[in-house]
């Protein structure tokens, strides 16, 4: 388990980039990310560590940069070079986040 500082950093971090990204609630993050407002809160104060997967669909429905993700990626607790290659093949395939993410669902699940 992440250090719970690192935890906290995340959070706020999470929070400060639902804002820049004009979602206002935790509510209307949840609805597009698929898990409760409860859920989204408890990761905003830093209670919780996201799963890779949930960390990817907030990174498909925020406009975050490339080392955003890398530091979002890094308080989690998982490995930087997972969150790079997952930027490189965003990069090289030309598609959104949100396509990278349902390529992924299709070839796990």
């Amino acid at each position: 388990m992440k250090d719970k500082k690192d935890l906290k950093a995340f959070g706020k971090m999470l929070t400060n980039m639902r804002l820049r990204s004009g979602i206002k609630s935790r509510r209307q993050l949840s609805i597009k990310t698929g898990v409760s407002d409860t859920h989204i809160g408890n990761l905003e104060k830093g209670k919780n560590r996201p799963s890779k997967y949930l960390l990817w669909s907030i990174v498909a429905v925020l406009d975050l940069t490339s080392e955003e993700i890398v530091e979002m990626y890094l308080l989690c607790g998982y490995d930087e070079n997972e969150a790079n290659y997952m930027i490189e093949r965003k990069k090289a395939k030309n598609i959104t986040f949100s396509e990278l993410l349902a390529e992924f669902m299709r070839m796990s699940g």
